[in-house]
């Protein structure tokens, strides 16, 4: 599965804080002008309860990447699949292209990850 190689950690747990913030957006252009500018940036913090890949603490921060088309708001007392990964500044991020998902609607990837899971490892 693609999205579980891509990803730093993989795992399932309850949003029990909503993120919500911004972060600064430097582009530097060729010719050497610089833009700057303030992204909205949403997250959750999450009460874990499985893990299928990385060392994932019992409660852990993940930040939703820039962007409007991906980015991933949380729902406080929701349940998610969670793939993330390290993002520029080192916090975990995830996004709604990277399969991240409200746990109730990821079946077909909990059937995977639950068949990866059971392959004895070498």
């Amino acid at each position: 599965m693609k999205a579980f190689e891509q990803a730093f950690v993989v795992f399932s747990g309850t949003a029990v804080k909503e993120i919500e913030s911004e972060r600064e957006i430097r582009v530097v252009w060729p010719d050497g002008r610089v833009d700057v500018s303030q992204e909205p940036v949403f997250g959750g913090r999450f009460v874990v309860d499985k893990r299928w890949k990385g060392d994932v603490p019992n409660e852990v921060k993940v930040v939703s990447s820039p962007g409007w088309m991906c980015a991933q708001p949380f729902r406080r007392g929701s349940r998610y699949l969670v793939y993330a990964y390290r993002g520029p500044s080192n916090e975990l991020e995830t996004d709604a292209c990277a399969r991240t998902k409200l746990y109730e609607h990821a079946a077909e990837d909990i059937e995977a990850l639950e068949k990866m899971s059971e392959i004895p490892k070498r």
